[in-house]
């Protein structure tokens, strides 16, 4: 959204830890941790802190972490949003299982839900239910020839993450470009990172 270049880079944490974010240009700052309490309400993407020291768009980047099972990292950045790739999370995956995963000392925390939730976001439903192992469980519609209604089931581990989750790129639509980027968003969006559709199909790309 943003449009900044940006350099990342993966280091280890402290056993206990979690998932922290840094950012080498800004010294002073201090890190934030990636917890529910720093997320701030935002368009189009996940956002964690404020100001100037703000994260933004970290969902692809925090899929990885999650869908490899890591508990403890730091995610070092020289800007406020991490790189675009190919608009999947799948090169950071690949950047984490290049650089090694490692068991260290230490319980593992485990959030435990005691019972279902749901929350309505404008069209879209979210709900949460009590279960052993990560299982989602998806709908999409779209009125797009290539979208429509779709349904999908996954149960989510490191390898059917890397297989079928982490390659998913984002997508969007041709007539909605305007108005984003009059919004400052999609400043460095483009058909190498996106999936965008026009009226027909797809623009400049291939589906996986």
């Amino acid at each position: 959204h943003l449009g900044h270049p940006c350099r990342l880079t993966f280091r280890p944490g402290r056993s206990g830890q979690g998932i922290l974010f840094r950012r080498s240009d800004i010294p002073q700052a201090p890190p934030i941790p990636a917890l529910l309490a720093r997320a701030v309400q935002t368009e189009r993407r996940t956002q964690l802190g404020e100001a100037d020291a703000a994260f933004h768009t970290v969902e692809h980047v925090l899929a990885a972490v999650a869908g490899a099972e890591i508990d403890d990292l730091v995610i070092e950045m020289d800007a406020a949003e991490p790189p675009i790739l190919d608009g999947s999370a799948r090169p950071f995956l690949d950047a984490l299982q290049a650089g090694g995963i490692v068991e260290q000392w230490g319980p593992v925390r485990y959030l435990h839900l005691r019972e279902s939730v749901r929350v309505i976001d404008g069209e879209s439903v979210y709900e949460a239910h009590p279960a052993d192992a990560l299982r989602v469980d998806v709908t999409i519609d779209f009125p797009h020839p290539l979208i429509g209604r779709q349904h999908g089931t996954y149960a989510v581990t490191p390898a059917s993450f890397a297989a079928e989750l982490a390659p998913a790129r984002t997508f969007g639509f041709v007539h909605e470009v305007e108005a984003l980027r009059a919004k400052g968003l999609i400043r460095g969006a483009s058909t190498r990172n996106a999936v965008v559709l026009d009226a027909d199909g797809v623009v400049d790309t291939e589906l996986r």
